[in-house]
């Protein structure tokens, strides 16, 4: 249930976006039917989004906000690197290896 309020919260907020042109139904009607229409084939998140969201987690950024700067380009340079390894690539989802690279930054 958490879940649909979200989804309402937010399709709501795009509506007010569109200067209040739509309602939210007609925004997340819209929504399905583009995913639909793309048979679903988004693009997961990256190494990148998680590193800078497993950043944005660790208890040091709450006493020193820079800390989350400095981890996220640290582990942003290292899951760069991984690109030259593709045997980790294909082994591993970015998931692991961002916070592989959150960990070593750390």
């Amino acid at each position: 249930e958490e879940a649909g309020k979200g989804e309402e919260a937010r399709a709501r907020a795009l509506g007010n976006l569109y200067y209040r042109h739509f309602e939210a139904r007609q925004v997340a009607a819209m929504e399905m039917e583009l995913c639909q229409t793309m048979e679903w084939k988004l693009n997961p998140p990256t190494m990148h989004q998680f590193a800078i969201n497993f950043a944005t987690l660790h208890p040091l950024g709450k006493r020193c906000p820079r800390f989350i700067s400095y981890l996220y380009e640290v582990a942003r340079y290292q899951a760069e690197l991984v690109v030259f390894f593709p045997t980790l690539l294909a082994k591993f989802k970015p998931s692991v290896l961002a916070y592989a690279a959150i960990l070593n930054a750390s």
